[in-house]
């Protein structure tokens, strides 16, 4: 094949020797030899291999299970999965924070809005809230899982931590024909967190307790 080639070969014991023409400047590597020889000897002619070593099967970490099962749970109960800005303002970048930390800023923003990295994922959520409502959408029920940024004064990068949060208005239920209507209240919300904690085997350190938050009635 070579021959046809042009390309003058040696053949030492098991070591084959190949110039290249300098016409040929597209071969500059061992394999793109092996692609003329395969190429013309026809690949249908090749005989199929398999690979020969240990194989590694895929499988989730334990963490990747637990959040897919969150995941799925709330997809379940009714809410559907919103994705939304790590950067936010420095007006939302603090509010509902369950960290009290500074935030931390871009150096190089571009703009006012997207300049710090989140510390709660809830404003973002009722943003989404706020979108649809401009747009005649009274009932949403969305959530998301994602990282909030706290920063660490003893290392460069801040340190990420996954929360969960969720954002319901409107009707939770609606049957035109039965006439029966009910709006969203706290113990929808609450009853979803419940769900939620039995289905992590958590419902044993689940407990409630009045709080007084900034924009949030008590």
């Amino acid at each position: 094949i070579f021959a046809r080639l042009k390309f003058e070969t040696s053949v030492d014991n098991d070591t084959v020797t190949v110039t290249v023409p300098t016409c040929r400047g597209d071969i500059t590597i061992e394999e793109d030899l092996i692609e003329e020889v395969g190429r013309l000897y026809g690949y249908d002619n090749l005989p199929t291999t398999l690979p020969v070593g240990p194989s590694t099967p895929g499988h989730l970490s334990e963490y990747q299970k637990k959040r897919r099962v969150v995941r799925r749970y709330m997809e379940g109960a009714g809410l559907y999965q919103a994705v939304t800005y790590s950067l936010t303002s420095a007006e939302k970048s603090t509010q509902y924070a369950l960290d009290k930390r500074e935030p931390v800023e871009l150096a190089m923003p571009m703009s006012e809005d997207r300049s710090l990295l989140r510390l709660s994922i809830v404003p973002q959520l009722l943003e989404v809230l706020k979108y649809n409502n401009a747009r005649q959408i009274d009932s949403v029920a969305v959530y998301e899982t994602g990282a909030v940024f706290l920063k660490n004064n003893n290392e460069e990068l801040p340190e990420e931590r996954e929360h969960l949060a969720a954002a319901i208005t409107g009707l939770w239920e609606s049957h035109p024909w039965q006439g029966e209507k009910k709006p969203v209240d706290f113990f929808v919300l609450k009853g979803i967190v419940e769900g939620l904690s039995a289905k992590l085997g958590l419902e044993s350190q689940l407990g409630f307790q009045k709080a007084q938050l900034d924009g949030l009635h008590p």
